[in-house]
Formats: structure tokens, sequence, C-alpha cells
């Protein structure tokens, strides 16, 4: 997300829970003749990133320069960029970038005919459904049939849904039934229930796509993997008897109240090492404070009750005051 999950983010949350399989920049927008901006050029560094499986990725609507980008991500060390058709932004979608790129299928598919008949790179393509309409997926989705997508990452809203509009489900299940590339989700996974309906309802979807789900709760993909390595366990387990199954059941539930305290912990390490990235990039204590408030935009709904302390987190002038807010709502174990 631009602004936020940046190359500062991204080290902070490896370093403190790690296991994620890839990383994906905030868009980078080159312009006409000029490359990407020093502040972009900052993001895909190599030693901004170590560690780090990442993947460019980059919005444009002119196939020379998705090919010139593509070019210098490969000087970086870069074998696989991702094109982003999914953007709802207005000021993107003005200039036929993003998901506004998707009001002209013709366009678009002498767009990718151009990268991929030339580019030796691994392209991956995040879109949306549509503009306004769920029907215009069936022209898009015989579109990115024709070109070897090394993963079609679908977030299953229209334009005109920004990102609190409907998930249109159906039209997902299609695409993985219909897709000839590899098909991932993108859209509203913010709980395990999330996570394990879709799952459940669609086990032919590839890789999952976090955003909003990780700021808001950090823990998530831990508590994801913790879920997968259960169900793993189970599948292979023989039947218990009732005594065993009682005495494990115990067990597993005093370590998820471990679990829980331990997570709390984590999210306390993670601003701490998110602070000190900001500090570090940016010497200017008011930015660092704007940074960290934005973060916590998203963070508070794991701490539902604490709203009049992240009032006072919104208000504060000082690192030292916002320390003060943070630890009162950082002090609730979940």
């Amino acid at each position: 997300m631009e602004g936020i999950t940046g190359y500062v983010f991204r080290n902070a949350y490896a370093s403190v829970f790690g296991g994620l399989d890839t990383y994906y920049t905030p868009f980078l927008s080159p312009g006409m003749g000029r490359g990407i901006s020093k502040r972009e050029r900052k993001e895909i560094l190599p030693e901004n990133n170590e560690g780090i499986h990442l993947v460019p990725q980059i919005l444009t609507n002119r196939s020379d320069v998705f090919l010139h980008t593509a070019e210098m991500m490969k000087e970086f060390g870069y074998e696989e960029v991702n094109l982003n058709l999914g953007c709802p932004s207005g000021t993107v979608t003005a200039k036929g970038k993003g998901s506004g790129f998707l009001r002209y299928p013709g366009e678009l598919r002498r767009f990718l005919d151009g990268i991929f008949s030339v580019s030796d790179r691994q392209i991956s393509v995040k879109t949306r459904i549509g503009v306004s309409s769920e029907e215009e997926f069936e022209e898009l989705l015989s579109i990115f049939n024709l070109f070897p997508i090394k993963e079609l990452i679908i977030h299953p809203r229209l334009l005109t849904d920004g990102f609190e509009g409907t998930i249109h489900r159906k039209i997902f299940l299609s695409a993985v039934k219909n897709s000839r590339n590899p098909v991932a989700y993108n859209g509203d996974i913010r709980t395990i229930e999330d996570y394990r309906n879709l799952r459940e309802s669609s086990p032919g979807t590839g890789h999952i796509l976090i955003g909003r789900g990780i700021l808001a709760d950090p823990c998530l993909p831990g508590k994801i993997f913790s879920l997968e390595k259960g169900e793993d366990r189970e599948s292979g387990e023989n039947r218990e008897s009732r005594e065993n199954r009682e005495c494990r059941e115990n067990h597993e539930s005093r370590e998820n109240r471990e679990s829980g305290e331990d997570r709390n912990e984590q999210v306390k390490d993670f601003l701490k090492c998110l602070r000190q990235g900001y500090e570090r990039d940016m010497p200017e204590e008011n930015n660092v404070l704007c940074r960290l408030k934005e973060v916590w935009g998203f963070l508070i709904l794991k701490y539902p009750g604490h709203e009049k302390e992240y009032k006072i987190i919104k208000k504060t002038r000082s690192i030292t005051e916002y320390e003060t807010a943070a630890a009162i709502i950082l002090r609730r174990e979940t």
C-alpha cells in the first residue's frame, strides 16, 4: 500500500513475524523518459530488501515504459515483475492506468501482446474484474488466457466498488475454473474465518494476498500458518480416544492463551522496529509520527474499546506522547 507498506514496513514485519512467501512493492509509476523516482528507487534497492522475496509492481498503460522498467528491475536482480490493473484511485484511473485500463480491453490486449512478445521476465498480473459490471470479466479473462501470465491475481471487485463494495465470489470461482493461468486471490481476508471460507469454497486457489488484513492484525499470517499446520496434522492422525483427545485439547487451549500473549508482544516489537526504521529513513519527527498514525488507523481494529486512546494518538505531536498513548492500548493481551 502506497505510503505505508514500503521497505521500512517490510523489513520490520519480516524481522518480527517473518513467514510470508512474497512481498510486493507499492506500485512503481514510471514517467515518460525518466524511469522511476528516487523514492521508488529506494523501494527496490537490494540492500533495502535483504532476505525478502520481493516483486516490483509496475503501474503503466504503455508497453514500452513497462518493458523499460522491467529491464531496469532485472539489473537490480528481480526476475519477476507485476502489472497493476487493480488500483481504483481516481487520480490513477483517470489516466487509464490501474483498473482504469480495464475500460479499454482492445488496448489492454495490444499492451499485453507488446510485453509478452518481447520480454523474458516472469510477469504476474493483479486485476479487478471490470469497471462497472461483472459481465465485463468474461472478455477480460479471455484476453488474459492468451498470454503466459505467471499468476493472475484477482481482486473480485469492480473499479466502482472501491475497497468496500461487494466481493463477487461467483466471478472468482468461475475464474479459478476457466483461467489457463494460475489464479491467486486478493480482497477482504481479515480473519481466520475469511481464510477458511475461501479455501473451502475455492480449493483451486493458489496464493492468497493479504493487504489491509495484515495492517489490522499483523499476527494474521501466523494464525493462518498455525491453522494449516493443525489441519495437516489432523488429516494424518488416526482416531483418538476420548481421553487422549481431551488431554490434547486442554494442552492446545493453554498453548492458545500463551500464543495470544506472545502475539501481543510481537505487535509491540513490530511497532518499535517500525518506529526505529522510520526514524532512520525520515529524520523529521513529524514525518515519523504521520507514518505511525497511518499504521494505527488500521491497527486499532485489533484493539476494540480503545477509541479514546486512538484519538490521543492522532493528536500527538511528539514521539514521547505517541509512545505513552500507544502503551496504554498495547497493555491489552490479545
